[in-house]
């Protein structure tokens, strides 16, 4: 089997590289969790830093995806071969990880959240006295 590593991609060619890998795609990223979200809705499966910001909070501590120190080449290879050995888990995982993207990350109720935040400054702002 071929593992190929690519270098962080920007946003607008990330959706496309997930969509062309033809085999089981592992995004191995640390930092700003956006790359992931972006996989978790194209049903593939994560690899993310164990102690990488906003990364375990994502992946819900490896419910929809999987965690580990993304720095330590060692770790890195033995999730990689994990999850390329399990198949299976990683349906039941990518499953989970689109039904977590579906609630957790719902354009409409972000909207409609902010819009209540919004409407809560605004009558507090009202009535402030002047």
């Amino acid at each position: 089997m071929k593992i190929g590593v690519v270098s962080p991609l920007p946003p607008h060619e990330l959706a496309d590289h997930l969509d062309a890998t033809s085999r089981t795609r592992l995004p191995a990223i640390r930092g700003v969790p956006a790359p992931q979200v972006t996989a978790l809705v194209r049903g593939v499966p994560v690899i993310g830093g164990c102690d990488s910001g906003a990364v375990p909070w994502t992946l819900e501590e490896g419910w929809s995806g999987y965690l580990c120190d993304v720095r330590d080449e060692c770790a890195l290879g033995k999730t990689i071969i994990e999850v390329l050995e399990q198949p299976d888990r990683n349906r039941d995982l990518v499953k989970r990880a689109w039904g977590s993207a579906q609630r957790r990350f719902n354009q409409d109720q972000a909207v409609n959240a902010n819009e209540e935040i919004l409407r809560q400054l605004l009558t507090a702002g009202s009535r402030t006295p002047k």
